[in-house]
């Protein structure tokens, strides 16, 4: 008995890193358009950021818009960003910094509020 103990532990503990270690780390943050701000100052903002990052690679962003909900607080758009490690996240933090990249597109230019700004960590659980 104290053998499948052990060995549940074992096991349990092996897939728990395991799982870890694949985890993709990914960035929400919910906005609400400034006053006189829309989609098309977000794509404007969106343009110069990537010409910002460059061909950075490891990153994958998407703007979110609802299409419909059941709350009336529904954020005009997410943000959301995605990379595929949290060493690669790491690695594409520092080169952003390092690289003055945070400055290449001044943040005053954002055309939205953001009260939701929150990272997690994802499993991939099926491929599509």
């Amino acid at each position: 008995m104290r053998l499948l103990t052990i060995s549940a532990l074992v096991l349990s503990s092996l897939l728990s890193a395991k799982a870890f270690s694949d985890a993709q780390p990914v960035h929400f943050m919910g906005c609400n358009f400034n006053e006189g701000k829309n989609m098309d100052d977000m794509m404007d903002y969106v343009d110069k950021w990537n010409k910002a990052l460059g061909d950075e690679e490891g990153y994958t962003a998407w703007v979110m818009t609802p299409t419909f909900t059941s709350t009336p607080d529904t954020p005009d758009f997410v943000w959301v960003g995605a990379w595929e490690t949290l060493s690669s996240m790491g690695q594409g933090m520092d080169a952003y910094m390092a690289n003055n990249k945070v400055t290449a597109v001044d943040s005053k230019e954002w055309p939205a509020t953001c009260e939701m700004n929150t990272l997690w960590s994802s499993t991939n659980i099926r491929e599509g």
